[in-house]
């Protein structure tokens, strides 16, 4: 066991582990909030729940976009911790505030819609310091097995967090899933607070207004790069809608526990990609990588086609699996090529820009899934999101590539 321990990033660098516990951590008290807010609102009155629950969804990503350019450079000016805590600290207090409004009877839909948007303004800040700071956490010769290791944290944090939210909408119902995601932001603060690597890097500044545009010149002048971002953004387009065709399929298809199944086929899609992606984390060099992403795509359109054509629920739990680990691989090798080629002194505002370009389509698969599917059904939506994935894998052999291998 002790020589396993050595081996693997986590227990070879300390601050790296300092700040995958605190994403790890702050990402399942959103994993539970998530499932909570989906059963509020489908368990609400409102004649509009299935608008309603993809708007929600789209203004948890709207922030991002608009802000995640201005938040990269300020990661990319300041301590990339202080920006970590700084986003920590923000976020406990707007759901212990939540929380205020709840218990009072001042919280309904049209509150959350500001809240939720509120809350999504400080993801870019801690998103871009995290992601940009994972280079220097770790040595040159770990950064593929780094890499890995940080594409599981979401992945992981589902899988417990659907585990727990299913329970816990039972149980402490969404007043709980509040203060519990209130109190994971304030554990990730006190890990981020441990990390003791200088995460400055003292430079010549010019003003924010030309360091933006000096992060998004560097993206859209290399032209492999953009596309790379570019093809991915498209494919979230489909691929983000899971998150309302989901509840969807669980309830209005197959006629299951609401709650109960959200968390099994979401917490089923994320042991597929923890698997993979913790598999990746002993893996020191990746060749052939544009290859690997497009069959890894392909797959993962099949799974949402198979998702589609199956009327037996339990056999869905499969094709999930298979969904998640194809998602993992795609996601881990494309950022490593990111975190290999991106100079350091643009990664804040690079990961920023990256989650602006790739995020931007998902307020609009939010809703306009939510809107169509009252005239289709989530069956039929796997379907037909499925096949246009498979297409879209053929388009990653004929773009430009950044380079083709990792780590060697």
């Amino acid at each position: 066991m002790e020589a396993t321990k050595e081996k693997h990033v986590l227990f070879k660098h300390r601050n790296f582990l300092y700040l995958f516990l605190g994403k790890f951590i702050s990402a399942v008290g959103d994993k539970v909030f998530t499932i909570a807010l989906s059963v509020w609102i489908i368990s609400s009155d409102s004649d509009d729940a299935k608008l309603h629950l993809g708007l929600l969804l789209a203004m948890n990503t709207i922030p991002i976009i608009l802000f995640g350019p201005l938040a990269g450079t300020i990661s990319d000016r300041f301590s990339k911790k202080t920006c970590m805590l700084v986003a920590d600290t923000a976020r406990f207090l707007i759901l212990t505030t939540t929380y205020v409004l709840l218990t009072n009877d001042l919280l309904g839909i049209t509150q959350m819609y500001f809240i939720s948007c509120f809350l999504a303004t400080f993801v870019p800040l801690f998103e871009s310091a995290a992601n940009s700071s994972v280079s220097h956490l770790v040595s040159t010769k770990d950064l593929p097995k780094a890499v890995a290791t940080d594409a599981s944290v979401n992945s992981l944090s589902v899988v417990i967090g659907a585990s727990l939210g299913s329970i816990m909408v039972a149980t402490i119902h969404f007043e709980g899933a509040l203060i519990f995601n209130s109190i994971t932001f304030l554990l990730s603060f006190i890990f981020i607070s441990l990390i003791r690597t200088n995460l400055v890097f003292e430079k010549e500044h010019a003003s924010y207004f030309k360091e933006i545009k000096a992060g998004f010149h560097y993206v859209f002048k290399n032209r492999a790069l953009f596309m790379l971002m570019l093809t991915f953004g498209f494919v979230n387009l489909f691929t983000a809608s899971i998150f309302i065709l989901v509840p969807f399929l669980v309830q209005y298809e197959f006629n299951l526990p609401t709650a109960q199944w959200i968390g099994i086929y979401e917490a089923t899609f994320a042991v597929g990609t923890a698997v993979t992606a913790i598999a990746f984390s002993f893996i020191n060099a990746h060749t052939r990588i544009y290859m690997k992403m497009s069959l890894a795509l392909g797959l993962f359109g099949m799974s949402y086609l198979l998702i589609g054509v199956t009327s037996q629920h339990l056999i869905s739990i499969l094709y999930f699996l298979m969904a998640g680990s194809a998602l993992a691989v795609i996601n881990t090798l494309a950022i490593g090529l990111f975190q290999q080629t991106v100079e350091d002194s643009m990664k804040g505002r690079f990961f920023a820009i990256l989650g602006s370009i790739v995020l931007s389509v998902i307020p609009i698969s939010y809703i306009v899934t939510g809107y169509i599917s009252a005239f289709f059904s989530a069956a039929t939506l796997f379907i037909a999101y499925g096949m246009t994935i498979v297409i879209i894998s053929f388009i990653l052999f004929i773009i430009p590539r950044i380079q083709d291998e990792i780590g060697n």
